[in-house]
Protein backbone atom coordinates (compact mmCIF):
# COMPACT_ATOMS: atom_id res chain seq x y z
CA UNK A 1 0.00 0.00 0.00
CA UNK A 2 2.53 2.53 1.17
CA UNK A 3 6.06 0.18 1.46
CA UNK A 4 8.14 0.02 -2.09
CA UNK A 5 9.02 -3.65 -2.65
CA UNK A 6 11.86 -5.57 -4.36
CA UNK A 7 9.97 -7.17 -6.78
CA UNK A 8 10.65 -5.83 -10.63
CA UNK A 9 9.10 -5.78 -13.37
CA UNK A 10 9.80 -7.49 -16.80
CA UNK A 11 11.14 -5.38 -19.33
CA UNK A 12 8.98 -3.27 -21.20
CA UNK A 13 6.30 -3.31 -18.78
CA UNK A 14 3.93 -0.45 -18.40
CA UNK A 15 2.07 0.19 -14.94
CA UNK A 16 -0.51 2.81 -14.20
CA UNK A 17 -1.84 3.40 -11.39
CA UNK A 18 -4.29 5.58 -8.63
CA UNK A 19 -4.49 5.96 -4.80
CA UNK A 20 -6.39 7.66 -2.53
CA UNK A 21 -5.39 9.08 0.49
CA UNK A 22 -7.86 10.28 3.53
CA UNK A 23 -7.51 13.10 5.90
CA UNK A 24 -5.14 12.76 8.57
CA UNK A 25 -2.73 10.29 6.55
CA UNK A 26 -1.89 12.41 4.19
CA UNK A 27 1.49 13.09 2.84
CA UNK A 28 1.50 16.49 0.98
CA UNK A 29 3.83 19.22 3.03
CA UNK A 30 5.42 16.48 5.38
CA UNK A 31 8.77 17.22 3.37
CA UNK A 32 8.25 21.21 3.27
CA UNK A 33 8.94 22.82 6.79
CA UNK A 34 5.93 25.00 7.21
CA UNK A 35 3.60 24.31 5.05
CA UNK A 36 0.07 24.63 6.29
CA UNK A 37 -0.90 21.18 4.39
CA UNK A 38 1.66 19.34 6.56
CA UNK A 39 -1.27 19.68 9.34
CA UNK A 40 -3.16 16.59 7.25
CA UNK A 41 -5.97 19.24 6.60
CA UNK A 42 -6.36 17.60 2.80
CA UNK A 43 -7.17 14.87 1.73
CA UNK A 44 -5.44 13.22 -1.62
CA UNK A 45 -4.89 11.98 -5.32
CA UNK A 46 -1.96 10.19 -5.98
CA UNK A 47 -1.59 9.22 -9.63
CA UNK A 48 1.61 7.27 -10.67
CA UNK A 49 2.90 5.77 -13.84
CA UNK A 50 6.18 3.46 -13.93
CA UNK A 51 8.11 1.95 -16.92
CA UNK A 52 10.81 -0.84 -16.84
CA UNK A 53 12.79 0.90 -19.33
CA UNK A 54 15.75 -1.91 -19.53
CA UNK A 55 15.39 -4.66 -17.31
CA UNK A 56 16.23 -4.30 -13.47
CA UNK A 57 15.88 -0.69 -13.50
CA UNK A 58 12.50 1.07 -13.57
CA UNK A 59 11.59 4.98 -13.64
CA UNK A 60 8.39 6.16 -11.85
CA UNK A 61 6.65 9.74 -12.36
CA UNK A 62 4.02 10.44 -9.25
CA UNK A 63 1.47 13.14 -9.13
CA UNK A 64 0.16 14.45 -6.01
CA UNK A 65 -2.78 16.69 -5.97
CA UNK A 66 -4.60 17.63 -2.73
CA UNK A 67 -8.39 17.45 -2.26
CA UNK A 68 -10.17 20.97 -1.12
CA UNK A 69 -9.67 24.05 -0.07
CA UNK A 70 -5.72 25.14 -0.20
CA UNK A 71 -4.82 28.53 1.13
CA UNK A 72 -2.97 30.73 -1.58
CA UNK A 73 0.48 30.85 0.78
CA UNK A 74 0.53 26.89 0.59
CA UNK A 75 -0.26 26.83 -3.47
CA UNK A 76 3.25 26.42 -4.32
CA UNK A 77 4.86 24.36 -6.91
CA UNK A 78 2.39 21.13 -7.91
CA UNK A 79 3.61 17.72 -6.11
CA UNK A 80 5.41 15.75 -8.57
CA UNK A 81 8.47 13.70 -8.60
CA UNK A 82 10.55 11.12 -10.83
CA UNK A 83 11.86 8.20 -8.73
CA UNK A 84 14.28 5.62 -9.98
CA UNK A 85 14.76 2.11 -8.54
CA UNK A 86 17.44 -0.46 -9.70
CA UNK A 87 17.39 -4.47 -8.51
CA UNK A 88 20.66 -4.88 -7.70
CA UNK A 89 19.87 -8.11 -6.87
CA UNK A 90 17.41 -11.01 -8.52
CA UNK A 91 16.04 -13.11 -6.06
CA UNK A 92 17.41 -16.54 -5.77
CA UNK A 93 17.54 -19.59 -3.72
CA UNK A 94 17.70 -18.15 -0.44
CA UNK A 95 18.96 -14.72 -1.44
CA UNK A 96 16.21 -12.15 -1.01
CA UNK A 97 15.99 -9.42 -3.90
CA UNK A 98 17.58 -6.29 -3.42
CA UNK A 99 16.63 -3.08 -4.83
CA UNK A 100 17.46 0.47 -4.57
CA UNK A 101 14.88 3.58 -4.73
CA UNK A 102 16.00 7.27 -5.77
CA UNK A 103 14.01 9.92 -6.13
CA UNK A 104 15.55 13.07 -8.65
CA UNK A 105 16.42 15.88 -6.55
CA UNK A 106 15.44 18.29 -8.26
CA UNK A 107 11.92 18.33 -7.31
CA UNK A 108 10.28 21.26 -5.68
CA UNK A 109 8.01 20.34 -2.52
CA UNK A 110 8.18 16.85 -3.05
CA UNK A 111 6.15 14.62 -0.75
CA UNK A 112 6.80 11.42 -1.23
CA UNK A 113 10.51 11.41 -1.49
CA UNK A 114 12.10 7.85 -0.82
CA UNK A 115 15.73 7.17 -0.13
CA UNK A 116 15.67 3.48 0.18
CA UNK A 117 17.48 0.05 0.23
CA UNK A 118 14.63 -2.56 0.43
CA UNK A 119 14.47 -6.42 0.03
CA UNK A 120 11.75 -8.81 -0.80
CA UNK A 121 11.86 -12.44 -0.33
CA UNK A 122 9.26 -15.14 -1.33
CA UNK A 123 7.85 -18.48 0.62
CA UNK A 124 5.88 -20.55 -1.43
CA UNK A 125 3.54 -22.97 0.95
CA UNK A 126 1.83 -24.81 -2.00
CA UNK A 127 1.58 -24.21 -5.82
CA UNK A 128 -1.25 -21.54 -5.28
CA UNK A 129 -0.09 -19.83 -2.16
CA UNK A 130 2.90 -17.84 -1.47
CA UNK A 131 3.90 -15.24 1.14
CA UNK A 132 5.87 -12.46 0.18
CA UNK A 133 8.33 -10.76 3.05
CA UNK A 134 9.81 -7.40 2.64
CA UNK A 135 11.79 -5.54 4.90
CA UNK A 136 13.80 -1.64 4.46
CA UNK A 137 15.08 0.99 5.57
CA UNK A 138 14.45 4.56 4.20
CA UNK A 139 17.03 7.20 4.80
CA UNK A 140 15.96 10.51 6.29
CA UNK A 141 17.98 12.85 4.42
CA UNK A 142 17.33 14.57 1.06
CA UNK A 143 18.08 17.55 -1.40
CA UNK A 144 15.40 19.83 -1.41
CA UNK A 145 14.91 23.43 -4.04
CA UNK A 146 12.33 24.59 -2.31
CA UNK A 147 14.61 27.86 -1.17
CA UNK A 148 14.84 30.76 -3.18
CA UNK A 149 17.10 29.61 -5.46
CA UNK A 150 16.41 29.43 -9.52
CA UNK A 151 13.63 26.90 -9.83
CA UNK A 152 14.81 26.07 -13.27
CA UNK A 153 18.29 25.73 -12.39
CA UNK A 154 18.40 21.70 -11.72
CA UNK A 155 22.13 21.53 -11.73
CA UNK A 156 22.43 23.58 -8.76
CA UNK A 157 20.56 25.29 -5.83
CA UNK A 158 19.95 22.17 -3.11
CA UNK A 159 20.10 21.85 0.72
CA UNK A 160 20.72 19.05 2.51
CA UNK A 161 17.92 18.46 4.40
CA UNK A 162 16.48 16.30 7.26
CA UNK A 163 12.67 14.47 7.25
CA UNK A 164 13.11 14.73 10.85
CA UNK A 165 12.62 18.40 10.90
CA UNK A 166 9.08 18.24 9.51
CA UNK A 167 5.97 17.02 11.08
CA UNK A 168 6.11 13.70 9.28
CA UNK A 169 8.16 11.22 7.75
CA UNK A 170 7.25 9.54 4.68
CA UNK A 171 9.61 5.98 4.80
CA UNK A 172 12.13 7.38 7.53
CA UNK A 173 13.65 4.40 9.45
CA UNK A 174 12.70 1.02 9.22
CA UNK A 175 10.00 -0.45 7.80
CA UNK A 176 8.65 -3.70 6.27
CA UNK A 177 5.90 -6.07 5.01
CA UNK A 178 4.09 -8.87 4.65
CA UNK A 179 1.79 -10.21 1.92
CA UNK A 180 0.11 -13.42 1.13
CA UNK A 181 -0.89 -13.83 -2.29
CA UNK A 182 -4.05 -16.71 -3.62
CA UNK A 183 -2.68 -18.05 -6.96
CA UNK A 184 -1.49 -14.75 -7.78
CA UNK A 185 -4.98 -13.35 -7.89
CA UNK A 186 -5.67 -12.09 -4.78
CA UNK A 187 -4.10 -11.92 -1.39
CA UNK A 188 -4.08 -9.78 2.12
CA UNK A 189 -1.12 -7.34 3.02
CA UNK A 190 0.23 -6.14 6.62
CA UNK A 191 3.00 -3.44 6.63
CA UNK A 192 4.52 -1.43 8.69
CA UNK A 193 5.73 2.05 6.77
CA UNK A 194 7.63 3.68 9.20
CA UNK A 195 4.85 5.98 11.16
CA UNK A 196 1.67 3.38 10.99
CA UNK A 197 0.63 -0.13 10.76
CA UNK A 198 -1.63 -0.95 7.61
CA UNK A 199 -4.14 -4.17 6.51
CA UNK A 200 -5.43 -4.49 3.38
CA UNK A 201 -6.09 -7.00 0.41
CA UNK A 202 -6.21 -7.04 -3.33
CA UNK A 203 -7.53 -8.81 -6.23
CA UNK A 204 -6.31 -8.94 -9.83
CA UNK A 205 -8.63 -9.31 -12.66
CA UNK A 206 -7.70 -9.86 -16.21
CA UNK A 207 -4.72 -10.14 -15.09
CA UNK A 208 -3.63 -6.91 -15.82
CA UNK A 209 -5.91 -4.90 -13.71
CA UNK A 210 -5.32 -4.94 -9.47
CA UNK A 211 -7.89 -3.08 -7.52
CA UNK A 212 -6.92 -2.79 -3.24
CA UNK A 213 -8.09 -1.22 -0.17
CA UNK A 214 -6.62 -1.37 3.54
CA UNK A 215 -7.34 0.47 6.98
CA UNK A 216 -4.34 2.64 8.08
CA UNK A 217 -3.34 2.71 11.59
CA UNK A 218 -7.04 1.26 12.39
CA UNK A 219 -8.49 4.34 11.87
CA UNK A 220 -8.92 5.33 7.96
CA UNK A 221 -9.85 3.66 5.01
CA UNK A 222 -7.06 3.74 1.74
CA UNK A 223 -8.30 2.64 -1.70
CA UNK A 224 -6.14 2.36 -5.15
CA UNK A 225 -6.61 0.46 -8.22
CA UNK A 226 -3.22 0.09 -10.74
CA UNK A 227 -3.37 -1.49 -14.55
CA UNK A 228 -0.42 -3.18 -16.47
CA UNK A 229 0.63 -3.90 -19.92
CA UNK A 230 3.43 -4.76 -21.43
CA UNK A 231 4.50 -2.74 -24.31
CA UNK A 232 6.65 -5.60 -25.81
CA UNK A 233 4.21 -7.74 -26.62
CA UNK A 234 1.96 -7.44 -30.30
CA UNK A 235 -1.19 -7.69 -30.39
CA UNK A 236 -2.63 -11.26 -30.05
CA UNK A 237 -4.48 -11.54 -33.40
CA UNK A 238 -0.57 -11.41 -35.40
CA UNK A 239 0.68 -13.31 -32.26
CA UNK A 240 -1.65 -16.20 -32.39
CA UNK A 241 -3.05 -16.35 -35.70
CA UNK A 242 -6.50 -17.73 -36.07
CA UNK A 243 -7.46 -20.39 -39.01
CA UNK A 244 -7.56 -18.64 -42.88
CA UNK A 245 -10.99 -17.22 -43.19
CA UNK A 246 -11.81 -15.77 -46.19
CA UNK A 247 -13.84 -12.70 -45.15
CA UNK A 248 -11.85 -12.51 -42.11
CA UNK A 249 -8.98 -11.87 -44.96
CA UNK A 250 -10.74 -9.69 -46.88
CA UNK A 251 -11.76 -7.24 -44.17
CA UNK A 252 -7.96 -7.01 -43.51
CA UNK A 253 -6.59 -6.42 -46.78
CA UNK A 254 -9.28 -3.30 -46.39
CA UNK A 255 -6.55 -1.91 -44.25
CA UNK A 256 -4.18 -1.19 -46.99
CA UNK A 257 -3.76 0.74 -49.70
CA UNK A 258 -2.44 1.51 -53.08
CA UNK A 259 -2.09 -3.19 -52.30
CA UNK A 260 -0.08 -5.07 -55.78
CA UNK A 261 0.63 -8.60 -55.41
CA UNK A 262 3.87 -9.34 -58.06
CA UNK A 263 3.49 -13.05 -57.75
CA UNK A 264 5.93 -13.32 -60.94
CA UNK A 265 8.52 -11.49 -58.95
CA UNK A 266 7.34 -13.04 -55.44
CA UNK A 267 6.99 -9.24 -53.96
CA UNK A 268 3.83 -7.40 -52.24
CA UNK A 269 3.96 -3.51 -52.84
CA UNK A 270 1.53 -1.65 -50.37
CA UNK A 271 1.06 1.20 -47.93
CA UNK A 272 -0.34 1.00 -44.46
CA UNK A 273 -1.60 4.16 -43.10
CA UNK A 274 -3.28 2.25 -39.68
CA UNK A 275 -0.43 1.50 -37.69
CA UNK A 276 2.76 2.47 -36.09
CA UNK A 277 4.64 -0.39 -36.24
CA UNK A 278 5.24 -1.74 -39.41
CA UNK A 279 5.77 -5.30 -38.49
CA UNK A 280 1.85 -5.40 -37.66
CA UNK A 281 1.13 -4.70 -41.15
CA UNK A 282 3.73 -6.75 -42.81
CA UNK A 283 2.37 -9.72 -40.08
CA UNK A 284 -1.58 -9.34 -41.16
CA UNK A 285 -0.36 -9.56 -45.00
CA UNK A 286 1.49 -12.64 -44.47
CA UNK A 287 -1.86 -14.07 -42.61
CA UNK A 288 -4.55 -12.69 -45.01
CA UNK A 289 -2.38 -13.68 -48.03
CA UNK A 290 -2.22 -16.96 -49.81
CA UNK A 291 1.60 -17.95 -50.64
CA UNK A 292 2.96 -14.76 -48.67
CA UNK A 293 5.41 -17.20 -46.67
CA UNK A 294 7.63 -16.69 -49.88
CA UNK A 295 6.62 -13.12 -50.59
CA UNK A 296 8.92 -10.39 -49.79
CA UNK A 297 7.09 -7.21 -48.27
CA UNK A 298 7.62 -3.68 -49.79
CA UNK A 299 6.16 -1.09 -47.43
CA UNK A 300 5.30 2.66 -48.75
CA UNK A 301 5.49 5.65 -47.06
CA UNK A 302 2.90 8.60 -49.41
CA UNK A 303 3.33 6.54 -52.18
CA UNK A 304 7.44 6.09 -52.24
CA UNK A 305 8.81 2.09 -51.01
CA UNK A 306 10.90 2.43 -48.15
CA UNK A 307 12.87 -1.18 -48.54
CA UNK A 308 11.96 -5.01 -49.02
CA UNK A 309 11.64 -6.74 -46.21
CA UNK A 310 11.77 -10.77 -45.97
CA UNK A 311 10.29 -12.45 -42.68
CA UNK A 312 11.80 -15.61 -41.78
CA UNK A 313 12.76 -16.58 -38.36
CA UNK A 314 14.16 -13.51 -38.32
CA UNK A 315 13.74 -10.09 -40.60
CA UNK A 316 15.99 -9.20 -43.57
CA UNK A 317 15.75 -5.77 -44.59
CA UNK A 318 16.86 -4.80 -48.48
CA UNK A 319 17.64 -1.13 -49.12
CA UNK A 320 16.18 -0.22 -52.48
CA UNK A 321 18.58 0.92 -55.32
CA UNK A 322 17.52 3.91 -57.83
CA UNK A 323 16.96 0.83 -59.96
CA UNK A 324 15.07 -0.88 -57.83
CA UNK A 325 12.60 1.91 -57.52
CA UNK A 326 12.02 2.62 -60.91
CA UNK A 327 11.46 -1.59 -61.84
CA UNK A 328 8.86 -1.05 -58.70
CA UNK A 329 7.17 1.95 -60.40
CA UNK A 330 6.78 -0.73 -63.45
CA UNK A 331 5.57 -3.58 -61.70
CA UNK A 332 3.04 -1.16 -59.06
CA UNK A 333 2.54 1.46 -60.13
CA UNK A 334 1.45 4.65 -57.83
CA UNK A 335 -2.57 5.30 -58.23
CA UNK A 336 -3.64 8.30 -56.20
CA UNK A 337 -7.74 6.65 -56.69
CA UNK A 338 -6.26 3.40 -54.82
CA UNK A 339 -6.11 5.61 -51.55
CA UNK A 340 -8.90 5.81 -49.30
CA UNK A 341 -10.22 9.54 -48.09
CA UNK A 342 -8.55 8.86 -44.82
CA UNK A 343 -9.93 10.89 -41.48
CA UNK A 344 -8.27 10.66 -38.34
CA UNK A 345 -8.63 11.69 -34.70
CA UNK A 346 -5.62 13.15 -32.88
CA UNK A 347 -5.77 14.41 -29.48
CA UNK A 348 -3.15 17.65 -28.84
CA UNK A 349 -1.54 17.76 -25.76
CA UNK A 350 0.32 20.82 -24.43
CA UNK A 351 1.09 20.49 -20.66
CA UNK A 352 3.11 21.92 -17.80
CA UNK A 353 2.92 21.01 -14.20
CA UNK A 354 1.35 23.86 -12.22
CA UNK A 355 0.46 24.61 -8.40
CA UNK A 356 -0.80 22.32 -6.18
CA UNK A 357 -4.30 23.26 -6.48
CA UNK A 358 -3.99 22.25 -10.39
CA UNK A 359 -0.63 20.05 -10.36
CA UNK A 360 -1.04 19.49 -14.49
CA UNK A 361 -2.18 22.74 -16.71
CA UNK A 362 -3.08 21.82 -20.42
CA UNK A 363 -4.35 22.79 -23.34
CA UNK A 364 -6.49 19.93 -24.82
CA UNK A 365 -7.43 20.28 -28.03
CA UNK A 366 -8.51 17.47 -30.69
CA UNK A 367 -8.13 17.29 -34.47
CA UNK A 368 -9.94 15.60 -37.40
CA UNK A 369 -7.30 15.79 -39.94
CA UNK A 370 -7.08 13.96 -43.23
CA UNK A 371 -4.01 13.37 -45.84
CA UNK A 372 -4.55 13.59 -49.26
CA UNK A 373 -1.64 11.97 -51.28
CA UNK A 374 -1.40 13.95 -54.77
CA UNK A 375 1.63 11.81 -56.45
CA UNK A 376 4.39 9.69 -55.48
CA UNK A 377 5.84 11.77 -52.04
CA UNK A 378 3.50 14.47 -52.27
CA UNK A 379 1.08 14.91 -49.89
CA UNK A 380 -1.50 17.92 -48.48
CA UNK A 381 -2.48 17.57 -44.67
CA UNK A 382 -5.67 18.94 -43.42
CA UNK A 383 -8.02 19.44 -40.80
CA UNK A 384 -9.97 21.10 -37.83
CA UNK A 385 -8.96 21.68 -34.45
CA UNK A 386 -11.64 21.47 -31.54
CA UNK A 387 -9.84 23.32 -28.69
CA UNK A 388 -11.52 21.93 -25.91
CA UNK A 389 -9.58 22.85 -23.05
CA UNK A 390 -7.40 25.66 -21.92
CA UNK A 391 -6.05 26.82 -18.69
CA UNK A 392 -2.54 27.39 -20.13
CA UNK A 393 -2.58 30.34 -21.96
CA UNK A 394 -5.19 33.03 -23.86
CA UNK A 395 -5.60 31.16 -27.22
CA UNK A 396 -9.41 30.52 -27.74
CA UNK A 397 -11.11 27.19 -27.30
CA UNK A 398 -13.90 26.26 -29.92
CA UNK A 399 -13.55 25.16 -33.58
CA UNK A 400 -10.45 26.88 -35.74
CA UNK A 401 -8.30 25.64 -38.68
CA UNK A 402 -6.30 23.01 -37.94
CA UNK A 403 -2.27 22.24 -39.18
CA UNK A 404 -2.43 22.73 -43.20
CA UNK A 405 0.63 21.84 -44.88
CA UNK A 406 2.14 20.35 -47.99
CA UNK A 407 4.73 17.41 -47.67
CA UNK A 408 7.25 15.75 -50.05
CA UNK A 409 8.68 12.93 -49.21
CA UNK A 410 11.47 11.43 -51.42
CA UNK A 411 14.02 8.15 -51.41
CA UNK A 412 17.23 9.19 -53.06
CA UNK A 413 18.56 5.44 -53.49
CA UNK A 414 19.60 2.93 -50.94
CA UNK A 415 20.65 5.39 -47.78
CA UNK A 416 19.47 8.63 -48.81
CA UNK A 417 15.79 10.32 -48.33
CA UNK A 418 14.48 13.56 -48.03
CA UNK A 419 11.27 15.42 -46.44
CA UNK A 420 10.10 18.87 -47.37
CA UNK A 421 6.99 20.64 -45.82
CA UNK A 422 5.44 23.81 -46.38
CA UNK A 423 2.61 25.66 -44.47
CA UNK A 424 0.98 25.56 -40.84
CA UNK A 425 2.62 23.66 -38.45
CA UNK A 426 1.53 22.51 -35.15
CA UNK A 427 3.12 24.52 -31.77
CA UNK A 428 1.86 27.93 -33.71
CA UNK A 429 4.77 27.65 -36.06
CA UNK A 430 4.07 28.23 -40.16
CA UNK A 431 6.78 28.17 -42.71
CA UNK A 432 8.79 25.99 -44.27
CA UNK A 433 10.86 23.22 -43.26
CA UNK A 434 13.47 20.79 -44.83
CA UNK A 435 15.32 17.06 -43.54
CA UNK A 436 17.88 15.01 -45.31
CA UNK A 437 18.88 11.93 -43.26
CA UNK A 438 21.28 9.09 -44.12
CA UNK A 439 20.21 5.87 -43.22
CA UNK A 440 21.00 2.07 -44.02
CA UNK A 441 17.99 0.42 -42.44
CA UNK A 442 20.82 -2.73 -41.54
CA UNK A 443 23.42 -0.62 -39.68
CA UNK A 444 23.73 1.37 -36.47
CA UNK A 445 24.84 4.77 -37.58
CA UNK A 446 22.82 7.24 -39.50
CA UNK A 447 22.57 10.85 -39.68
CA UNK A 448 20.92 13.99 -40.79
CA UNK A 449 20.92 17.73 -41.30
CA UNK A 450 16.95 19.48 -40.57
CA UNK A 451 16.73 23.54 -41.49
CA UNK A 452 13.56 25.32 -41.45
CA UNK A 453 12.54 29.31 -41.48
CA UNK A 454 9.33 29.64 -39.58
CA UNK A 455 7.20 32.29 -37.93
CA UNK A 456 4.39 32.62 -35.17
CA UNK A 457 1.11 32.32 -35.56
CA UNK A 458 -1.87 32.39 -32.77
CA UNK A 459 -5.52 32.15 -32.30
CA UNK A 460 -6.52 34.77 -29.76
CA UNK A 461 -10.29 35.14 -28.37
CA UNK A 462 -11.64 37.23 -31.29
CA UNK A 463 -8.94 37.03 -34.15
CA UNK A 464 -6.02 35.70 -36.19
CA UNK A 465 -2.39 36.54 -35.06
CA UNK A 466 0.71 35.75 -37.19
CA UNK A 467 4.28 37.04 -37.24
CA UNK A 468 7.08 37.28 -40.14
CA UNK A 469 9.17 34.57 -40.87
CA UNK A 470 12.14 35.11 -38.34
CA UNK A 471 13.09 31.90 -36.83
CA UNK A 472 15.44 30.53 -38.55
CA UNK A 473 16.57 26.92 -37.45
CA UNK A 474 19.94 24.97 -38.31
CA UNK A 475 21.55 21.53 -36.81
CA UNK A 476 22.84 18.15 -37.97
CA UNK A 477 22.66 15.35 -35.99
CA UNK A 478 24.08 11.93 -35.60
CA UNK A 479 22.58 8.74 -33.87
CA UNK A 480 24.01 5.38 -32.74
CA UNK A 481 21.87 2.20 -32.52
CA UNK A 482 22.85 -0.09 -29.48
CA UNK A 483 23.00 -3.92 -30.42
CA UNK A 484 20.73 -4.57 -27.19
CA UNK A 485 17.19 -3.78 -26.09
CA UNK A 486 16.37 -1.63 -29.40
CA UNK A 487 18.04 2.01 -28.03
CA UNK A 488 19.04 4.41 -30.33
CA UNK A 489 21.63 7.32 -28.76
CA UNK A 490 21.36 10.83 -30.73
CA UNK A 491 23.68 13.54 -30.30
CA UNK A 492 22.45 16.76 -32.03
CA UNK A 493 23.82 20.34 -32.40
CA UNK A 494 22.95 23.41 -33.80
CA UNK A 495 20.56 26.80 -33.82
CA UNK A 496 17.51 26.04 -32.47
CA UNK A 497 13.61 27.74 -32.85
CA UNK A 498 14.56 30.66 -29.67
CA UNK A 499 18.15 31.28 -31.98
CA UNK A 500 20.45 29.90 -29.54
CA UNK A 501 22.63 27.63 -29.92
CA UNK A 502 23.78 24.04 -28.13
CA UNK A 503 23.43 20.80 -28.71
CA UNK A 504 20.91 17.83 -27.11
CA UNK A 505 21.21 14.54 -26.25
CA UNK A 506 18.80 11.74 -26.85
CA UNK A 507 18.12 7.71 -25.21
CA UNK A 508 15.45 6.59 -27.22
CA UNK A 509 13.93 2.94 -26.16
CA UNK A 510 12.01 1.73 -28.50
CA UNK A 511 9.28 -0.72 -27.99
CA UNK A 512 6.89 -2.89 -30.28
CA UNK A 513 3.94 0.14 -30.50
CA UNK A 514 5.67 2.82 -27.96
CA UNK A 515 8.70 4.86 -28.30
CA UNK A 516 9.99 6.39 -24.91
CA UNK A 517 13.31 9.26 -24.45
CA UNK A 518 15.06 10.88 -22.28
CA UNK A 519 17.16 14.22 -23.61
CA UNK A 520 19.05 17.14 -22.05
CA UNK A 521 19.38 20.01 -23.72
CA UNK A 522 22.21 22.74 -23.26
CA UNK A 523 22.09 26.19 -25.07
CA UNK A 524 23.76 29.27 -24.92
CA UNK A 525 21.85 30.78 -22.10
CA UNK A 526 19.39 27.78 -20.82
CA UNK A 527 19.94 24.15 -20.24
CA UNK A 528 16.79 21.72 -19.60
CA UNK A 529 16.04 18.17 -19.82
CA UNK A 530 13.11 15.75 -20.16
CA UNK A 531 11.50 12.79 -21.37
CA UNK A 532 9.00 12.30 -24.51
CA UNK A 533 6.79 9.51 -25.97
CA UNK A 534 4.75 8.25 -28.64
CA UNK A 535 2.15 6.21 -28.63
CA UNK A 536 -0.53 4.81 -30.72
CA UNK A 537 -4.18 6.45 -29.99
CA UNK A 538 -6.66 2.68 -29.69
CA UNK A 539 -8.66 1.81 -31.24
CA UNK A 540 -7.35 2.24 -34.36
CA UNK A 541 -10.14 1.76 -36.91
CA UNK A 542 -13.64 3.05 -36.06
CA UNK A 543 -15.30 2.79 -39.83
CA UNK A 544 -13.73 1.51 -42.44
CA UNK A 545 -14.70 0.53 -46.18
CA UNK A 546 -13.05 0.30 -49.85
CA UNK A 547 -13.00 4.49 -50.58
CA UNK A 548 -13.41 5.73 -46.61
CA UNK A 549 -12.08 5.60 -43.25
CA UNK A 550 -12.35 7.05 -39.96
CA UNK A 551 -10.24 6.00 -37.35
CA UNK A 552 -7.93 7.34 -34.35
CA UNK A 553 -4.14 8.43 -35.44
CA UNK A 554 -1.14 6.23 -35.53
CA UNK A 555 1.27 8.02 -33.19
CA UNK A 556 0.44 10.68 -30.76
CA UNK A 557 3.84 12.39 -29.36
CA UNK A 558 4.43 14.42 -26.31
CA UNK A 559 7.79 15.80 -24.97
CA UNK A 560 7.66 17.36 -21.07
CA UNK A 561 11.13 19.44 -20.20
CA UNK A 562 11.83 20.26 -16.68
CA UNK A 563 11.46 24.00 -17.32
CA UNK A 564 7.74 23.81 -18.13
CA UNK A 565 6.44 26.10 -20.98
CA UNK A 566 10.03 27.66 -21.76
CA UNK A 567 11.40 26.68 -24.88
CA UNK A 568 14.56 25.25 -24.22
CA UNK A 569 15.55 23.82 -27.59
CA UNK A 570 12.03 21.82 -27.50
CA UNK A 571 11.11 21.29 -31.86
CA UNK A 572 8.19 22.21 -33.09
CA UNK A 573 5.94 19.17 -34.54
CA UNK A 574 5.44 18.25 -38.30
CA UNK A 575 4.18 15.47 -39.82
CA UNK A 576 7.01 13.71 -40.85
CA UNK A 577 10.05 13.20 -38.71
CA UNK A 578 12.78 11.55 -41.06
CA UNK A 579 14.99 10.00 -38.17
CA UNK A 580 11.43 8.41 -36.16
CA UNK A 581 9.98 7.17 -39.26
CA UNK A 582 13.09 5.37 -40.36
CA UNK A 583 13.67 4.16 -37.14
CA UNK A 584 10.27 2.24 -37.30
CA UNK A 585 11.59 0.42 -40.20
CA UNK A 586 14.86 -0.16 -38.71
CA UNK A 587 15.65 -4.24 -39.47
CA UNK A 588 16.53 -4.62 -35.49
CA UNK A 589 14.01 -3.49 -34.14
CA UNK A 590 11.66 -5.26 -36.64
CA UNK A 591 14.02 -8.05 -35.55
CA UNK A 592 13.91 -7.70 -31.49
CA UNK A 593 9.97 -8.14 -32.27
CA UNK A 594 9.93 -11.32 -34.10
CA UNK A 595 12.06 -13.04 -31.59
CA UNK A 596 9.14 -11.77 -28.64
CA UNK A 597 6.60 -12.64 -31.36
CA UNK A 598 8.68 -16.23 -30.92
Amino acid sequence: MYIPTARGLQDGDFLIGYSYNPIRYSLAGINNPGSVSALHQNAENIFYGTLCVVPRFEISVTVLKEIGYIPLKANGIGDRQFDFKYLALTERGNRPALAVILSAPFGLNNSLITHALVATKNVRFSDKITAELTAGYGSPYYFDKSGGGDKYDFLGGYELRNKNENRGQYLTGPFGGAALRFNNKAGIMAEWDSRHLNLGGYATLFNRWTVQAGILNFDQIHVGTSYAVSLRKLPKRVMEPAPTNEDRDERTLLNFENLTVDSTNKQVVYEQRLYRNPLIGMLELQQSLSQADSLDFVPRHLGIPIARYRLASSVQAEPLSQEDRQLLRQRAPFNWRRYKADFRLQPELIARFGFKSNPFETKTNLLLQTQLVLWPGMALNAGLTFALINDLDNERTGIRPGPIYLNQFLALGKRNFLSMSLGTFYNNQYGFNAQYRWADLRKPWSFGIESSLTGFYYFPATSYYYETPNQFMLFADVAYRLPVHAITVKLQGGQYLDQQRGARLDLIRQFANVEVGAFATKLTKDYTFGFNLAIPIPPGRLVQGKHARLRTTEEFRWEYNYNGSANVGAPYRIGTRLDALLRQYHQDYLRSQVRVRE
